[in-house]
């Protein structure tokens, strides 16, 4: 598979990062040279990159500063996470003409809404070990410590009823670390927890970015 191929394969995967900026965070977009360091404000700047195929332009940051806009992540986000929990979350086509994912099962949905609600990963060890092992069985997956390391990022992400807009950077800022490092065996065909987490960090960006 020639380059070309395999970055779109990757823009697939990849998600657009959301920064922090009441205490700046930069984070790496979908092609790292493009990433440049965003003005610290008074919210949380969201750098819009294209989730369907890699950027070959700089992004545009997008400030959310108002408690409206909080408010709306964490609508969606609790909306989302709910589904999990209940099984019913449905995976998204990552392209308007992508075929239709199979939807995970409800044990898959409801170990990861587990590790989305925990306050400390020592909570749902037995969970984050069982996703770990899931992705690292997969072909072309990267180390164990880099996923485990993804993984645990999920932890937290909701925080007393809110999605946490620091920890929302965090999981997609090692989720992009993790599908550079991965061989395209995986990007061929991800694991789907993997791909599970993909889809619910790619609706939230798509709610801060709307």
């Amino acid at each position: 598979m020639d380059s070309r191929s395999k970055a779109l394969l990757m823009g697939c995967l990849l998600v657009a990062s959301p920064v922090f900026a009441q205490r700046p965070v930069v984070i790496p977009l979908v092609i790292p040279e493009i990433s440049r360091p965003t003005p610290p404000s008074a919210g949380v700047n969201v750098t819009t990159g294209d989730v369907m195929a890699p950027k070959t332009g700089p992004a545009r940051p997008l400030e959310v500063t108002n408690p409206k806009q909080a408010a709306s992540l964490t609508k969606s986000g609790n909306e989302l996470i709910e589904q999990l929990a209940q099984g019913t979350f449905i995976l998204l086509p990552v392209a308007p003409t992508a075929p239709v994912l199979a939807a995970p099962s409800p044990e898959v949905q409801q170990r990861l809404a587990r590790i989305l609600r925990a306050a400390t990963p020592t909570e749902v060890t037995a969970d984050i070990d069982i996703v770990a092992q899931k992705v690292k069985a997969a072909a072309g997956a990267p180390g164990e410590v880099l996923i485990r390391r993804w993984v645990e990022s999920l932890v937290g992400l909701q925080q007393n009823g809110k999605i946490s807009p620091t920890q929302l950077a965090e999981s997609i800022k090692t989720l992009n670390v993790l599908v550079n490092a991965v061989r395209i065996d995986f990007l061929r065909k991800p694991p789907i927890e993997f791909l599970t987490i993909q889809n619910l960090l790619s609706q939230l960006t798509q709610t801060l970015t709307s």
